[in-house]
């Protein structure tokens, strides 16, 4: 106990010092102190330049997140083909996509996501071939959430829904 006691003592005689020596930098109109480079917000919150990649259970498509339009959505592109040659499967303008999964029939990608922000994730389905995407879910103020798929069963997928209780 006294050693600790010391330590602490010790690092608290320290704290007055090293608040002074931060507090007299002078601060330019941005909030930094003089002579610091910041780091540019969009370095840290902004989108990747791709993010979350995937390939589909049958090899041949990868898939992954970028940016169209500045909103994060899903792309694919047929496995060996360069990056370059990828086409967005989404097209949300305001909601980005951040998560998706590929079906086990590895045909479709499907996701949550919400419209409007108001956090009731609504599921989808995109196909990777045509692009056509459905709505699976059309459920009003409702979250759904994903909680598995099976190979023995590729054309379905367990997920949860509140439409019963919306806590």
């Amino acid at each position: 106990m006294k050693i600790q006691s010391k330590a602490l003592a010790a690092a608290l005689a320290l704290l007055p010092a090293a608040c002074a020596t931060v507090g007299t930098a002078p601060v330019t109109g941005n909030g930094a102190t003089a002579g610091t480079n910041l780091i540019p917000r969009n370095a840290i919150f902004g989108n990747p330049e791709r993010a979350g990649g995937q390939l589909s259970p049958d090899g041949k498509y990868v898939s992954f997140l970028a940016p169209l339009d500045g909103v994060l959505n899903v792309w694919v592109v047929e496995r060996g083909k360069p990056l370059t040659e990828a086409r967005a499967l989404t097209r949300e303008k305001v909601r980005p996509i951040r998560s998706y999964a590929w079906a086990a029939n590895a045909s479709d990608i499907v996701f949550a996501n919400d419209k409007g922000g108001d956090e009731n994730f609504l599921y989808y389905a995109v196909n990777a071939a045509t692009g056509v995407e459905r709505t699976l879910t059309d459920f009003k103020g409702v979250r759904v959430v994903t909680y598995g798929a099976s190979l023995s069963r590729p054309d379905e997928v367990v997920i949860g829904i509140n439409n019963r209780d919306k806590a």
